[in-house]
């Protein structure tokens, strides 16, 4: 059973591979979208926004946040531990892709 504390620590790692993988923007450290399409295009975020794209994930005080943009072309963040609960097949998708980097060849 995944509990908090996996989650918790799940996100430590993954924002540990964004700071040592990522590029600093002058304000954060930040890694573009390498998801498949599948993923990262014509997403529905539950009672967020729908038809958005997946941009990018970037370091912040509180954790990892993603960015997404819509269709007029407007970024916004969405944190990603809410992921999970809004979108949980791309919240994996994710932090599959961001592991990679440490495991992956």
């Amino acid at each position: 059973m995944v509990t908090n504390n996996h989650i918790i620590e799940t996100e430590k790692i993954a924002n540990c591979v964004v700071r040592k993988f990522g590029e600093y923007n002058g304000v954060a450290f930040e890694m573009f979208s390498v998801l498949p399409s599948i993923f990262a295009n014509g997403i529905d975020l539950e009672g967020i926004a729908y038809d958005v794209d997946f941009l990018k994930v970037e370091t912040s005080d509180y954790g990892l946040v993603c960015w997404f943009i819509d269709k007029e072309e407007d970024a916004f963040p969405i944190p990603l531990h809410r992921l999970l609960e809004v979108n949980p097949i791309l919240y994996s998708a994710i932090i599959t892709n961001l592991y990679d980097f440490l495991y992956g060849e």
